[in-house]
């Protein structure tokens, strides 16, 4: 079984993100481009989240197949993370909440937790969407990594 995991932050004027896997540390940084500036801190924080997991997924993907064939291995249609969890940390609930819930009365929220949950379906992982602490998020180094801090905690 595969598990990985993952911290997201949002700050008002960028994002980060970090992964942990076997592969390594795989790290997001930078700005909010125009459309994404003046929405609401909850949904930049979710739409981070959609982000990592889309793009670690489509990293592993790649990964897998470049393995696959080196290896001339059997199970070429076999997704990485297929029976696995990805566990992603967020120091927002409103992001947490909605993703458990399964929808969202804003349609914005709505459409990126319904790309959670099909990220899901397609890969066969089990996604986990987990609230910590803001405090927690600083220490890890993500919180600052929003913010283009590159010399705290992970980094």
């Amino acid at each position: 079984m595969t598990a990985i995991y993952g911290f997201a932050d949002a700050s008002g004027a960028g994002f980060g993100s970090t992964i942990m896997s076997s592969t390594g540390m795989h790290c997001q940084y930078g700005l909010w481009r125009d459309n994404l500036t003046g929405t609401s801190s909850n949904y930049r924080k979710l739409f981070n989240l959609t982000e990592v997991a889309e793009a670690h997924i489509s990293t592993l993907r790649f990964q897998h197949l470049k393995n696959l064939v080196n290896t001339v291995a059997a199970e070429a249609a076999a997704s990485p993370l297929q029976g696995g969890k990805l566990f992603l940390f967020t120091d927002n609930i409103v992001a947490e909440s909605a993703f458990y819930k399964g929808l969202s009365s804003n349609p914005c929220f709505f459409d990126l937790v319904l790309c959670l949950k099909q990220l899901e379906l397609e890969h066969g992982f089990s996604l986990q969407v987990i609230h910590i602490s803001g405090w927690r998020m600083k220490i890890q180094g993500t919180d600052g990594l929003s913010q283009g801090d590159l010399l705290t905690g992970v980094m």
